[in-house]
């Protein structure tokens, strides 16, 4: 089989071939960051207020009271999520899991916002317009 691609393809398809694949591993490498989500921090708002930023490196249970109640939020393996909400139609918990910058989950009923935000300057942008 191997003998009978080798005949078929021409040395500018071998190099096609070499090429797409060098081009795949580079983006990849270049997006794959060891230290993402090092730095990443949950920032949480309950009616408008913004409480202190929590590293999203440290699993941990919250309870936070809001318009109707008690939102218990949970941080698991670097990525936060509602679990439970005292609004109507829950849409909050079903947004799931937040773990990249700029991603989030919101209770309007109960007003409560958790967003993911990073300490790096310039990458919660994903992009500027002049």
């Amino acid at each position: 089989m191997w003998s009978d691609l080798k005949q078929i393809l021409t040395l500018s398809d071998k190099v096609l071939i070499l090429c797409t694949l060098a081009a795949i591993a580079v983006a990849t490498l270049s997006s794959w960051n060891v230290t993402s989500g090092l730095r990443d921090e949950l920032v949480i708002e309950v009616e408008g207020r913004r409480m202190s930023p929590l590293p999203l490196r440290e699993d941990r249970q919250l309870e936070v009271m809001g318009l109707l109640g008690v939102t218990r939020i949970s941080i698991e393996n670097r990525e936060a999520r509602i679990t439970e909400s005292p609004c109507a139609n829950k849409i909050c918990v079903g947004f799931g899991r937040v773990s990249r910058s700029g991603q989030m989950a919101v209770c309007l009923p109960n007003r409560v916002v958790i967003r993911v935000s990073s300490r790096e300057v310039g990458r919660d942008l994903d992009a500027v317009s002049r």
